[in-house]
């Protein structure tokens, strides 16, 4: 009995680690995937990971109730920490996808929402998100993003407890990253909604009488699906590259 409890109990540990990421992570996280789908996925992971696991990676916590509370805690902020790294780039794509569509006039034609809240947004939010979302499962990165989160008990021993400082400097690393990345594919629309817009000021001071606003947004409009046409294999390329440089690196 006491050797049955121990496995139960082992298996409980490394569920909150997995558990805890597939709760965070791209696509896994969606509200469009069933609750019960979720659950029996992150059961079979942790079923599949804990008899790979070393011997003595977790420790037997039978009749320890203090030590196993506290294995539940550990391995579930660590799992959450591994799921933001990965969540975080998917953040700032939604940012990404946000500014691209008011610097190029789509902010108020509406589409369905595809990120996790499942609000409707813009049109080119919706579509990035989808299409991001589609590369991460088309490309198996999901794949490896289970794989590092196998290879964490290394890095991340079970016994060994968390230390919140590196942690959190991790994550402010990442979410800094993210954002210096998202900025970095958004900006050829970006310069291009400045210099209409700059356009737009000076045909507006040199001749205030026409309406450069009405005459200027088409073309805005225009120019900006000429050029996300343009650079969206570039993007997306760009993206899942550091998608996966991201997840070698957890």
């Amino acid at each position: 009995m006491d050797l049955l409890s121990a496995l139960v109990e082992q298996n409980a540990i490394v569920f909150c680690r997995v558990g805890a990421t597939l709760m965070i992570l791209p696509g896994f996280s969606s509200a469009r995937v069933p609750v019960q789908v979720r659950l029996f996925l992150a059961l079979a992971l942790s079923l599949a990971i804990a008899p790979m696991l070393p011997p003595g990676t977790i420790p037997p916590t039978v009749a320890q109730p203090v030590a196993f509370a506290k294995a539940v805690i550990t391995e579930s902020v660590v799992g959450a920490v591994l799921g933001l790294q990965v969540r975080f780039i998917f953040e700032a794509l939604h940012f990404v996808a946000t500014l691209l569509a008011q610097s190029i006039g789509f902010a108020g034609i509406g589409g369905p929402g595809i990120s996790d809240d499942a609000e409707q947004g813009a049109a080119v939010v919706s579509l990035v998100t989808l299409v991001a979302t589609t590369l991460l499962f088309a490309t198996d990165l999901h794949i490896r993003m289970l794989m590092a989160v196998a290879d964490s008990y290394t890095l991340l021993p079970i016994a060994e407890p968390l230390l919140p400082q590196p942690s959190l400097l991790v994550l402010v690393h990442r979410l800094g990253d993210a954002l210096l990345l998202g900025l970095r594919l958004a900006s050829p629309l970006v310069i291009l909604s400045i210099l209409v817009n700059v356009c737009i000021a000076l045909v507006n001071k040199v001749s205030p009488g026409i309406p450069s606003f009405f005459i200027a947004q088409p073309v805005l409009l225009i120019l900006g699906l000429l050029l996300f046409m343009l650079a969206a294999p570039t993007f997306f390329d760009e993206f899942i590259a550091a998608l996966a440089n991201w997840i070698d690196r957890i």
